[in-house]
């Protein structure tokens, strides 16, 4: 299979965008949020039964998929199809293992409208600028993904799931976001969860209304597909992955971006993405 054939397109391109990111067998969560039904969701271990049953909600929500490796017997949720009001859904103790570390980069922007294609342009540049900083200091390659709106950069792991592995993923993810955070950029501090989700690549990732200049769009897996994804997997190593946490702060000033205004106001930033979880003091 070439990287143009996995630009997911069609429902057999959205089951082999699930075969690329799960091992045969795997059970996947899907799941479809703020619909009129609630929440949709379900548990697969066929991608192809899974690319049939989200086709009626494509273009209508976000439907996204769980990265990790889950317990077989939460397959019995739903049996490879999809419930609507689901009272159930994927937590970190359905979580056997992780399977992938991934960091997220979004165009900072008022909450709940797609990004304009300038805003776009400017996550997945920033996100390659991160891809290449760490295939520099020895990580091997990127799977890049193009959420709709933003930017995804994933690596294979092989880790528990634990609460030193969550921890670690929480330290690497702050390091990032301190080096490539800037006033027009954010480094989703968010993504290190054992029940992350992600977009499903092929399906259209619905945020407000789709205007002149603010649309809809699909999300992708980008080529070119790194080839040790679709043949050896390259792991990165818990040896990596505790190196960059011990960044924190290390050298959180010798990385800079250029600004409109020249400076970078992390408060404003972290306000426009609502990422504090509590109001903060007057100065």
């Amino acid at each position: 299979m070439t990287p143009a054939e996995m630009i997911p397109n069609t429902p057999y391109a959205i089951a082999e965008s699930v075969r690329l990111l799960h091992e045969p067998g795997n059970v996947v969560e899907v799941r479809v949020p703020h619909t009129p039904r609630g929440t949709v969701s379900g548990y697969f271990d066929n991608p192809y039964l899974l690319a049939r049953a989200v086709a009626a909600w494509n273009g209508k929500a976000s439907i996204y998929i769980t990265l990790n490796l889950l317990k077989p017997e939460v397959l019995a949720r739903a049996h490879n199809r999809l419930v609507h009001w689901a009272r159930f859904a994927t937590d970190s103790e359905d979580v056997v293992a992780r399977l992938w570390w991934g960091i997220d980069l979004d165009a900072v922007r008022p909450r709940g409208i797609p990004a304009s294609d300038e805003e776009l342009a400017a996550a997945c540049r920033r996100r390659d600028e991160l891809v290449a900083y760490l295939v520099g200091a020895g990580f091997p390659e990127a799977l890049r993904t193009m959420s709709g709106n933003g930017g995804w950069a994933v690596w294979r792991v092989d880790l528990p799931n634990t609460d030193e592995t969550t921890k670690l993923y929480q330290t690497t993810v702050k390091a990032l976001g301190q080096r490539f955070t800037d006033a027009s950029v954010v480094v989703d501090p968010a993504v290190y969860q054992p029940a992350q989700l992600v977009k499903l690549p092929g399906t259209i990732a619905v945020k407000g209304d789709a205007i002149p200049g603010r649309p809809h769009r699909r999300a992708t897996i980008q080529a070119p597909i790194p080839h040790h994804l679709v043949e050896e997997p390259h792991l990165v190593t818990i040896d990596q992955l505790r190196w960059l946490a011990g960044q924190v702060g290390a050298q959180a000033t010798t990385y800079s971006f250029p600004t409109r205004s020249g400076t970078i106001d992390l408060v404003a930033v972290f306000k426009a993405k609502n990422l504090y979880r509590r109001e903060l003091p007057d100065a």
